[in-house]
């Protein structure tokens, strides 16, 4: 008798919508819309003096929760069918009715900016308003670099034509993008772009640079689009930053909540220690017996973890929490029990994985298209980080739940660690599945910590050009080998990484400088994981606290208030280095054994 596949984890999107062609979905649509037209209504004389602030900023907080509810859905039901027709014009709906929504608050913001001293301080003091002082401080500070109501309003609706479309091309190339590749049996088969990864992670040397090249021939078909869709999206960017007198890197990290001090103090030190993970490079490609090593290489395991099915791989990261910090194993069952993940790859899904939250709905949803390899489950752990975080904020109201990306990524990454530092505890494993999740972490770190300052120079490189012209798909490869090489030197094979500027998320509507954000995070996190791992239950009250505090204040006020962390000083940054070298001196003592299976 043969014994039955398992169940597919499947989530249920019914807290948030029964269906994009239901009802509840276009009548939730109809009153957002309405209630947008009538939150645009030009500002009175008396919220003007901001006697009728309070309540309009009431509103603005309420509409964005319900914008969240509603883009969180529809990125849920897009990602598992993105050929729902239905799906594609809530989606459009949705663009149009945030485009409006934004020109209407940046009036709000306007007025903030005008206020006199004494009559901010009054509002940041309004009962209705608690626990808003910073936010309400920012949106102030933002009102400087604000261009003219009018002029926001032609703006916000000249982007959805224009960032909103490119975007939109690029989503559809990316996901009719299918190439030829080799598996293990040696047969050529057509593979998909999503599941592109699934080949890059294959154990077999010849099964990643064959996926790699088929990949980066079918990326070569569509480049003249790609370049297209880039240099729209980046020139409406450009032509707004210039419009506002802002700089691009100010925007961002305003935007992220961090200051440039901290930004350049992390990229200074990465830069300085770059060195650490090109000794690793260099060990892995001795480790695996390569001649040299190719870009594809970067991801291959170190040994042949088993495959497992999604339930048996969600056990696994289970586990792995449970022996590291056992909140996060309790949040992973709730999830599971909740319905609140996806995890039943396929085809003809779109990305390998993400989390989204709603604070009307107060349950978030995790989406994995990943296989159970020990890649996959690290994807999991991630993303089950993303919505721990989301259930450590339970009870705080909507403006005070929205986390910059820095903060956001800090939480994920966070989970990554503390299930493999669950899995290295295990007394069961071998010496093989040691050595493959100590090279799974350290080749994380290869992508936070080289890979992502690579794509950081390389977006600054692209919005500095752009604002002198446009670039053409030769150029965007030439930058790509550019920073490339810089960050990692000659430890790959001289093909470089030529289409490094074809990655989704720089395509993505919200998404410019998609990049630092993962190497801060990844390095804050190694701090938190150790602190948690040494700590106790204080420390873990105290990494609550953190995540509690990531909607409210700013990354370096909530890192110093919480867990004592001073994101300033480039000596915190080394000092996550020198961890890093320790892990490296482990790889170089553990490869070099003989006795590893």
């Amino acid at each position: 008798m043969t014994e039955r596949p398992p169940e597919p984890i499947v989530w249920t999107l019914e807290r948030y919508f029964s269906a994009p062609e239901g009802e509840d979905l276009r009548q939730f649509i109809d009153t957002l819309q309405a209630d947008v037209d009538v939150f645009g209504v030009e500002l009175n004389g008396a919220a003007q003096s901001g006697a009728g602030l309070p309540a309009r900023l009431l509103a603005q907080e309420q509409i964005e929760a319900r914008l969240q509810h509603l883009s969180s859905y529809l990125y849920c039901v897009q990602s598992a069918d993105p050929g729902n027709a239905a799906t594609a014009a809530a989606l459009t709906a949705e663009v149009r009715i945030r485009s409006a929504f934004d020109a209407s608050a940046s009036r709000v913001t306007t007025v903030l900016g005008a206020l006199p001293e004494e009559a901010f301080e009054q509002l940041c003091a309004d009962a209705a308003l608690v626990g808003l002082e910073w936010r309400l401080r920012r949106q102030r500070a933002d009102a400087a670099s604000r261009l003219a109501p009018s002029e926001e309003r032609l703006a916000g609706a000249l982007l959805v034509d224009s960032l909103h479309g490119w975007s939109r091309l690029a989503d559809a190339t990316f996901q009719t993008l299918t190439f030829e590749a080799e598996g293990r049996d040696h047969v050529p088969r057509r593979v998909s772009f999503t599941e592109r990864y699934d080949y890059f992670w294959d154990a077999e040397a010849e099964v990643r640079r064959s996926a790699y090249r088929g990949c980066k021939d079918a990326l070569a078909s569509v480049e003249t689009v790609l370049a297209a869709c880039l240099n729209g999206m980046t020139g409406a960017r450009v032509a707004m930053l210039r419009h506002r007198g802002q700089d691009v890197i100010d925007e961002v990290v305003s935007r992220m909540a961090i200051g440039r001090t901290t930004l350049e103090a992390m990229m200074a030190v990465l830069h300085e220690r770059r060195d650490v993970l090109q000794r690793y490079l260099v060990l892995k490609r001795q480790a695996l017996g390569l001649a040299e090593l190719q870009v594809p290489d970067r991801w291959a395991p170190l040994g042949r973890s088993p495959q497992l099915n999604p339930a048996e791989a969600l056990d696994e990261v289970c586990d792995g929490f449970a022996r590291a910090f056992p909140p996060l194993a309790e949040a992973t069952r709730v999830i599971r029990a909740g319905r609140w993940i996806d995890f039943n790859p396929g085809p003809d899904k779109s990305g390998s994985g993400f989390c989204v939250d709603s604070s009307l709905a107060d349950e978030p949803r995790v989406y994995l298209n990943v296989t159970g390899s020990l890649m996959g489950r690290t994807v999991a752990a991630h993303e089950i980080g993303h919505a721990f975080h989301f259930m450590a904020m339970e009870g705080l109201r909507p403006w005070r739940r929205f986390v910059p990306m820095t903060l956001a990524e800090t939480a994920s990454i966070c989970a990554e660690h503390l299930y493999r530092s669950g899995m290295l505890a295990r007394s069961d494993i071998s010496p093989g599945q040691r050595l493959e999740i100590l090279g799974s972490d350290l080749d994380a770190a290869v992508n936070y910590l080289l890979r992502i300052p690579r794509d950081y120079d390389f977006e600054r490189a692209i919005y500095a050009e752009r604002a002198a012209g446009e670039l053409t798909a030769g150029r965007l490869k030439a930058l790509s080998r550019q920073t490339h090489r810089h960050w990692f030197d000659d430890v790959f094979a001289p093909d470089g990484d030529d289409y490094a500027w074809t990655t989704p998320l720089l395509y993505s509507t919200y998404s410019n400088f998609f990049n630092f954000p993962y190497a801060f995070g990844y390095l804050l996190s190694r701090r938190i994981a150790d602190i948690v791992g040494e700590g106790g239950e204080a420390a873990a009250k105290a990494y609550t606290e953190f995540l509690r505090a990531t909607g409210s204040m700013t990354a370096e006020d909530a890192a110093w208030t919480t867990l004592r962390v001073d994101l300033t000083d480039k000596d915190f940054w080394h000092e996550a280095f020198d961890g890093l070298e320790q892990r490296i001196d482990a790889f170089a003592q553990a490869t070099a054994s003989p006795t590893n299976p």
